[in-house]
């Protein structure tokens, strides 16, 4: 992953590697809800979200929280974001 240092203390994901951050976001914070069983925002659906990537890339997401951690865990080892889960 690309990640600059910008003076003062910060960083920054650059390039192709936004979107493999937004999708590593997508499933650390479902992993949380999953763990904790609080949701993490009222205004975002991490869920919804989660569903949407997989039936953009042709996938059925299921409605199980667990199962849909687990086929989504899959397809970013599929796709290569991730080596294993």
């Amino acid at each position: 992953m690309a990640v600059e240092q910008i003076e003062g203390g910060g960083v920054a994901v650059t390039g192709k590697d936004i979107q493999v951050y937004v999708l590593l976001s997508i499933q650390k914070t479902l992993k949380l809800e999953l763990k904790t069983g609080l949701k993490f925002s009222n205004k975002v659906n991490v869920a919804q979200q989660a569903r949407d990537v997989l039936e953009y890339n042709g996938i059925k997401a299921p409605r199980n929280k667990q199962k849909l951690f687990d086929t989504y865990n899959k397809f970013l080892n599929d796709i290569g974001v991730i080596a294993s889960y």
